[in-house]
């Protein structure tokens, strides 16, 4: 499942996230990046487009890779999870991780997000440490960042490691000019 394979192919950071719409086009969902809009805080978007073409959308309002592919596979998950099956229906979501998720629905997106992230869990110490990290990408496959967003979220600690996370706008800047 390219959802599952999307963390493991970008495990040296953000310079192949310009394939990503290529990627998913080959399994038949359009990808939308837009740059972010002054004081919105959407993160992601999924709908069915009138052809019933499945659509995603993301915003690189924060300019973090972590964010970035944490953002795509919750919206990959609420296709995959039948969340959107009509153009009538739509699934947008603002500020993932900032808050307390409160619906069952997007709580479950996110459950199927970190698990293509860690197929086989994460299980963060309670002192997390670089090496740590270093340590659990590794064994997971995947760019440090990504666990680096997990502890954060989980742990509500927005400033570890923070420097250690790659930015991701001007990987994308050349399509919005």
């Amino acid at each position: 499942m390219l959802a599952a394979d999307i963390p493991r192919r970008l495990r040296s950071g953000p310079e192949g996230v310009n394939r990503l719409s290529e990627w998913l086009a080959e399994c038949g969902v359009a990808l939308v990046v837009e740059p972010g809009f002054s004081g919105g805080k959407l993160d992601g978007i999924a709908v069915v487009g009138a052809n019933g073409q499945r659509i995603i959308g993301l915003s690189i309002r924060l300019d973090r890779f972590d964010s970035l592919i944490f953002t795509l596979l919750h919206e990959i998950a609420h296709i995959l999870n039948g969340d959107i099956d009509s153009p009538d229906e739509i699934c947008i979501d603002e500020a993932l991780g900032e808050s307390a998720e409160t619906s069952q629905r997007e709580n479950a997106a996110n459950a199927v997000a970190a698990t293509c992230l860690f197929p086989n869990g994460l299980d963060i110490p309670s002192k997390p440490t670089a090496q740590w990290v270093s340590v659990a990408a590794h064994d997971a496959g995947v760019h440090p960042s990504l666990v680096i967003g997990q502890v954060q979220r989980r742990r509500k600690k927005w400033t570890f490691l923070k420097e250690s996370i790659p930015k991701v706008r001007d990987r994308f800047e050349e399509q919005w000019t």
